[in-house]
């Protein structure tokens, strides 16, 4: 099953989660009326004045009363809960008392792991995620949270990141990214919303019960039943009994939730499990991390912890009597399906563990590509050449002298099979990368106002020639230091060519959301200032800020995830004209035979007829493709595999990838919310 399967499949179990959750509410309504009916039998009441016997049990005026309120209880509680964890990951890691990972850490085990995350975001095509450090928690155990790759977060336990080898902890960091690429968080935090919405209703039932215990009447035993009528005893052990009905009733409900919950969360670990493999290329690195797991353990002791006990890496509860609750699959199950000679001995002794002398290893923090030791050599990227794509501001056209380099055919095969499955040679030129970075342009990346500075050097790093005009505003609007450290990390990124460009806006993304929401807002002016300083939008500046301002304005500014709306390919035909148009122009700005070549290729990857045809250059600008972009988004997963495949194919029409060709690929993929692993992979050789 490929990436646009699961995210398909993702949402098709969304939406039966939503059903059997409905479900689950009118089996509770019917329960808690039938509660309620023989507790009004027994008093000889129907509630509404008319005696009450067997044969007149149904009443529907009662019903439908019991109906409004248990319902609006549960979504009450359901929303209310899915409510607070709208901040997405970070709520969910801070309930379990995560700690938030400046990204400017010195200590040599959390930089290692944050060296890890961000070879594992770089790979993937996605921003670099949050990473929280749950203190109190000594045995080994990770989990990812969010509802998108913008508001991820990847939350690792103490225990794992003093425990575990690099290599192991790169099998964790790579199963917990399975989850982030194959949709599984937004899954995960509606489980938690919908369980506590049933559990609510047990809540409310045993609140009722204790109080009712504390104020019961301190009447004689030897009172009439007379007597207890008139005081309200028979009323109160009728609301008891009712508060009775709703605890049991409630956790009956949380019962067969979680086995809904366990159910679905066993099959994706057995997934997860199995990407991480095929990720890293190196079963050793997460089968060592779940055989060390066996011998040190994984729970959470978080009071907060089983809400979110689907998440974990590992289980985080004590062990279920009873293997249907189980959210985990057994241990040495999951063992043997990556070492299937596996003899089931978790004894510690027998497994590597850091050694002492690893804090004095500092190569170690920094460097190593996934699966193998050593130093993977970087590419001279340097060499690919440049030529940005340059319009007038306001005007329409996409069209340029585009920066080509020789590199193998992309085709469409290629090209989306990678989307949401990075390879290994992403790693390597993730980990290479990282390694390349100068101390001083590292160290700025991982701080916010660094990392800031780092987004306006790339800004002004695409047009070398005309730098002076965006230099002097940065001067007047934050101060001639900015503008001056700015110059100096301008000559850094140049040196690691055009096609580091992305990928270092990528890593610069984690520090830039530790900006405080006023900061945010002066960075977003200064981006846009700077890109009108010089009166025109390169196609890199146009790539850059989209990408970078999709996934912080939703960070900074949460809204709604995009609900899917298309499932046809014809209903988003005119969107996706403009977008295959606009590639075809790119590498073909004064040719127009190559570009409508170019777009024909693409379109017949999808098998349309000839009045598909290229769009005039006026008809391609910026605004058009954002506008393309945005309805594109909201298409099922199996259109947007075929609108990437016409894409690919579009662009490797001419067997040869530029890097303008590369980021704008890119652009439309992260605007689909399909990940893409950096094509530079592709490009370069050793």
């Amino acid at each position: 099953m490929d990436f646009f399967q699961h995210q398909d499949d993702a949402r098709r179990k969304s939406g039966r989660l939503i059903f059997l959750f409905a479900g689950a509410v009118v089996a509770i309504v019917a329960a808690v009326y039938l509660v309620v009916a023989g507790v009004l039998l027994l008093a000889g009441d129907s509630g509404d004045g008319r005696p009450i016997d067997l044969q007149t049990l149904w009443n529907p005026a009662l019903l439908a009363a019991v109906a409004v309120c248990v319902g609006t209880t549960i979504l009450a509680g359901s929303l209310y809960r899915t409510a607070t964890l709208s901040g997405g990951g970070k709520n969910v890691a801070e309930t379990l008392g995560g700690r938030l990972l400046a990204s400017a850490t010195h200590d040599w085990r959390e930089r290692r792991l944050l060296n890890v995350v961000e070879e594992m975001a770089l790979a993937s095509g996605v921003p670099v995620p949050a990473v929280y450090i749950l203190e109190s928690e000594t045995e080994i155990n990770a989990f990812a949270a969010g509802f998108t790759t913008t508001d991820a977060v990847i939350g690792v336990t103490r225990g794992a990141v003093n425990s575990l080898t690099r290599d192991e902890l790169q099998g964790v960091i790579a199963h917990e990214f399975s989850h982030i690429l194959n949709g599984d968080m937004r899954l995960n935090i509606r489980l938690i919303g919908l369980l506590h919405g049933i559990l609510l209703l047990s809540m409310i039932g045993y609140v009722v019960m204790r109080m009712l215990m504390e104020t019961r009447p301190r009447s004689s035993s030897s009172s009439s039943s007379d007597n207890k009528k008139n005081d309200g005893g028979g009323i109160l052990l009728a609301i008891f009994l009712i508060g009775l009905g709703l605890y049991v009733i409630g956790y009956i409900g949380v019962f067969f939730g979680h086995l809904i919950k366990s159910a679905v969360s066993r099959q994706r670990e057995y997934l997860a499990d199995a990407s991480a493999v095929q990720y890293t290329r190196n079963p050793g690195g997460i089968g060592g991390a779940l055989k060390k797991l066996g011998a040190v353990g994984s729970r959470i002791k978080n009071s907060q912890a089983e809400q979110a006990s689907h998440m974990y890496f590992g289980n985080g509860m004590k062990a279920s009597f009873l293997s249907l609750l189980a959210t985990h699959p057994p241990l040495i199950d999951r063992v043997r399906r990556i070492e299937p000679t596996f003899d089931g001995d978790f004894s510690a002794e027998r497994l590597p563990w850091p050694s002492p002398d690893e804090e004095s290893k500092a190569a170690e923090s920094k460097t190593a590509k996934p699966g193998a030791g050593g130093v993977f050599p970087f590419p001279v990227l340097g060499n690919m050449g440049r030529g940005p794509i340059g319009a007038v501001v306001g005007a329409a056209a996409l069209a340029g002298e585009a920066s080509a380099t020789n590199g193998p055919q992309v085709t469409a095969a290629q090209a989306v099979a990678d989307v949401g499955a990075p390879k290994l040679r992403h790693f390597d030129y993730a980990a290479a990368l990282i390694d390349q970075l100068p101390e001083s342009l590292a160290d700025a990346i991982h701080k916010p106002p660094g990392a800031a500075g780092v987004i306006y050097a790339l800004l002004l790093e695409a047009d070398p020639t005309d730098d002076e005009p965006g230099l002097q505003m940065l001067a007047r609007s934050l101060g001639r230091e900015t503008s001056e450290r700015v110059r100096e990390l301008i000559a850094q990124t140049t040196a690691l060519g055009p096609a580091a460009r992305l990928p270092l806006a990528q890593l610069a993304m984690s520090a830039l959301r530790q900006l405080s929401p006023g900061e945010f807002e002066q960075f977003r002016q200064t981006v846009v200032a700077l890109i009108r300083a010089d009166r025109k939008v390169s196609l890199f500046e146009y790539c850059l800020q989209r990408i970078i301002f999709k996934h912080l304005v939703a960070f900074f500014r949460p809204s709604r995830p995009v609900n899917v709306c298309h499932n046809e390919l014809a209903s988003v035909a005119m969107p996706l004209r403009v977008v295959l148009s606009a590639l075809a122009r790119v590498g073909n700005a004064d040719q127009e035979s190559q570009a409508s070549q170019a777009f024909t290729a693409g379109a017949a990857k999808l098998g349309l007829n000839g009045a598909f045809a290229l769009l005039d250059v006026e008809q391609t600008g910026y605004s058009a493709l954002d506008d393309a972009l945005v309805e594109l988004a909201a298409s099922a997963g199996s259109v947007k595999q075929q609108v990437l495949m016409a894409c690919a194919e579009t662009i490797g029409n001419d067997g040869r990838l530029t890097i303008d060709e590369a980021e704008l690929l890119r652009t439309v993929s992260d605007a689909l919310d399909c990940p893409m692993p950096p094509p530079a992979a592709d490009l370069v050789v050793a």
